[in-house]
Formats: structure tokens, sequence, C-alpha cells
């Protein structure tokens, strides 16, 4: 998809982020993943970032 879209006009990308962007949102805010998929994102967006310098859990 995201091939697809590197290849296309900034039309169809822009819309495919807001679909994937739309998707998250909506997962964030259910009841069943959203406090799972939350802080999954929010230990992947720390390393990432190299924010957490100690070995404990988020």
């Amino acid at each position: 998809m995201w091939e697809a879209s590197k290849q296309s006009d900034g039309i169809l990308r822009n819309v495919l982020v807001q679909v994937r962007n739309l998707w998250r949102f909506a997962i964030s805010g259910d009841e069943r993943y959203g406090s799972v998929y939350n802080l999954s994102i929010a230990h992947y967006d720390c390393r990432a970032h190299e924010c957490c310098t100690s070995d404990r859990s988020i």
C-alpha cells in the first residue's frame, strides 16, 4: 500500500495517510485494545527516540 502511495500523486497519498491515522485513532479509543495498543506505541516511541535510558519497562 505504501509503495503505491509513493508512486501516486499527492491526493492519493494524503488519503492513505488519513485512513491510516483514522484507523490508529479508532484502535486507540477501543476499550478492548486501546490500552495495550497505546502502551506498545509509547514503548516503541520511547525506544525509537532513545529517551529511555534505564532498563525499566514502561
